[in-house]
């Protein structure tokens, strides 16, 4: 491995000062790891290994953690490429003396934003799916008995309407991380309470507001701890005031990150709802 470069900079640095000390400690054991692009392989326990081969009280969970740290921070960015997880330090160059490149020691990275993978808190990692552009409505004139034209476009037939799925499994393996908990997404009675908010005209951010706020106020209240369940939180009675409650706090990056995901996937499904059978 080659012997990498630490400026000055990093005391001031924005983002290293939002890591925690562990992910710190991290980041400093990890920079001789990458090939002169930046480059490195991030599977939790191939680095763990590799970085702590003398400390068996560190795990491939923490590793795990600290990388999705590294990621939130904007320090490093990941994708997938068979079963293994890479990484890549962002602004690589702009912090490296390479008088040469040598050879890459991974797979290259995406050179699209969509082949880039987004990491949970434990260190799993969801693919970002390819953004599908809107399709914008053509209005087709259609025509009367006398020959002229409506104006108005046909009637889409049933077959040919947008199919919305409701993203059931999202919702309760969001819920299942923000409360350390394992409720099952195909529970009859859970499907109940999300389709009919989601028939209210609710959908996939409301439901992570709602779970992004209470989970920071019950989380940690052994009194409440228990009401961190769906038949609670989806209830008819409970989910509009839980929405609109004082002080709803806004959804992070990682949060925002697994919406526009779910937006894309349900532009895609319409998408190809709308093609011709």
């Amino acid at each position: 491995m080659a012997n990498r470069f630490i400026k000055e900079s990093i005391w001031d640095s924005p983002n290293l000062n939002r890591l925690s000390c562990e992910a710190e400690r991290y980041f400093y054991r990890l920079l001789p790891l990458p090939d002169d692009h930046g480059c490195f392989q991030a599977t939790p326990i191939v680095v763990k290994c590799r970085l702590f081969p003398l400390k068996p009280d560190i795990t491939e969970e923490n590793c795990g953690r600290w990388n999705y740290e590294l990621q939130e921070t904007s320090v490093c960015r990941f994708w997938v490429d068979g079963e293994r997880l890479y990484g890549q330090f962002i602004n690589w160059e702009k912090h490296q003396r390479i008088r040469s490149l040598h050879n890459r020691k991974t797979p290259p990275p995406p050179t699209t934003g969509a082949g880039w993978c987004q990491l949970t808190t434990t260190g799993a990692f969801i693919p970002i799916p390819i953004p599908i552009p809107i399709p914008i409505p053509i209005l087709i004139p259609s025509y009367v008995p006398n020959g002229t034209l409506s104006g108005e476009p046909d009637e889409i037939p049933e077959n040919r309407k947008p199919v919305f799925k409701i993203p059931y499994e999202e919702i309760i393996d969001f819920l299942n991380e923000k409360s350390g908990k394992q409720f099952s997404s195909n529970s009859k009675g859970t499907k109940r309470l999300i389709k009919a908010r989601w028939n209210e005209g609710h959908r996939l951010e409301d439901f992570l507001t709602v779970i992004v706020n209470k989970c920071e106020k019950w989380a940690k209240d052994p009194e409440m701890m228990d009401y961190l369940r769906p038949e609670t939180l989806f209830s008819t009675s409970h989910f509009e005031s839980y929405l609109n409650e004082q002080g709803t706090k806004k959804l992070n990056i990682s949060e925002r990150r697994l919406l526009d995901n779910a937006i894309a996937c349900q532009e895609f499904l319409n998408d190809e709802s709308s093609r011709p059978p």
